[in-house]
C-alpha cells in the first residue's frame, strides 16, 4: 500500500468494518430477543 492512500483506504476500511459489525450485532441481537420471545411468550 502506498503510505499516501493508506488513510484514505484505511478510513473506507474502517467505516465497511463498522457498517458489517453493526449490522452483524443487530442481526444477533435481534436474533437474540427473537429467541427469548419465542421462549418466554410461545404465541
Amino acid at each position: 500500500m502506498i503510505e499516501g492512500d493508506a488513510e484514505i483506504t484505511s478510513k473506507t476500511d474502517i467505516r465497511e468494518l463498522e457498517y458489517r459489525l453493526v449490522i452483524k450485532l443487530g442481526t444477533t441481537i435481534v436474533v437474540a430477543i427473537g429467541i427469548v420471545a419465542t421462549h418466554v411468550k410461545p404465541l
